[in-house]
């Protein structure tokens, strides 16, 4: 809905560990260090390039999203201001799209201040 800015500092990430995945019936959210990202849009995991395992609202996430689990993050990247793509070390990346004009996909809470919370 809002986009993505280009000026956010997903450092906090990198070289975090994906430690826990919580499924909601409207939500997925993943936690990499003191950072959540919730997400009610689709999601998809990407390994070579090729959808390995996608999330959807109101669905159980694939098997793939298992795979995540305490795994490092090596980068986080911004392509356009409705793509987020964050890569695991083991080829692994979370790809979230800001599939939405009318609602919020994605929130990004970057530690625990609500300065540094991002809504897109």
């Amino acid at each position: 809905m809002y986009g993505i800015p280009k000026d956010i500092d997903l450092s906090l990430i990198e070289r975090g560990y994906l430690s826990q995945i919580r499924l909601g019936i409207g939500d997925i959210q993943f936690i990499i260090g003191d950072t959540c990202i919730a997400v009610q849009s689709q999601v998809s995991i990407l390994k070579g390039g090729d959808e390995i395992g996608k999330w959807e609202p109101g669905s159980w996430a694939d098997k793939a999203f298992y795979e995540l689990l305490n795994e490092m993050v090596s980068e986080a990247i911004i392509p356009d201001d409705k793509t987020l793509v964050i890569t695991f070390m083991s080829g692994h990346s979370l790809l979230l799209i800001d599939s939405s004009d009318q609602f919020e996909s994605f929130q990004i809470y970057l530690g625990k201040n609500p300065a540094d919370w991002v809504i897109v």
